[in-house]
């Protein structure tokens, strides 16, 4: 799904390889639930004590920045750079409480580290420049 429209070379000039990233920004998450991990699905809701971790493809920007989305505003999880041509697995991971129907990550991608703080999520997402993406993550219901 990280691809463009297929371009032909045009018969005058030749082709000539050139490196440069390939598709967009995008977020993988991982869940390690006990021993085991796996790609979360975008589905599979949560339990309490899942450890959740991302590896986030940068597509061009440099910076990223992970809040929780809780009421009362937007919590900084991390902040860092990305590595400019590889995948970047973030250096930490957060384990889920047991409250609440879901974990609401953005994901803020930047060409330069984010100042305001408390970040405003919704205004970052109408700046030009800026790539917002919400992981919604369901919670399985207390027994």
């Amino acid at each position: 799904f990280r691809g463009g429209p297929l371009q032909r070379p045009t018969p005058e000039a030749p082709e000539v390889p050139e490196v440069r990233a390939k598709g967009g920004p995008g977020v993988n998450v991982y869940i390690k639930r006990g021993e085991r991990v796996t790609q979360w699905d975008g589905k599979m809701p949560l339990r309490a004590q899942d450890r959740i971790r991302l590896q986030v493809v940068g597509g061009g920007y440099a910076q990223v920045t992970v809040v929780l989305q809780q009421p009362g505003g937007a919590q900084v999880l991390y902040a860092g750079a990305l590595q400019p041509s590889a995948p970047t697995p973030l250096p930490v991971s957060w384990q889920v409480s047991a409250p609440g129907a879901a974990e609401v990550l953005a994901v803020i991608l930047s060409a330069q580290p984010l100042d305001a703080r408390p970040l405003d999520v919704a205004a970052l997402r109408r700046q030009p420049g800026i790539f917002v993406t919400e992981l919604f993550m369901p919670k399985e219901e207390s027994r």
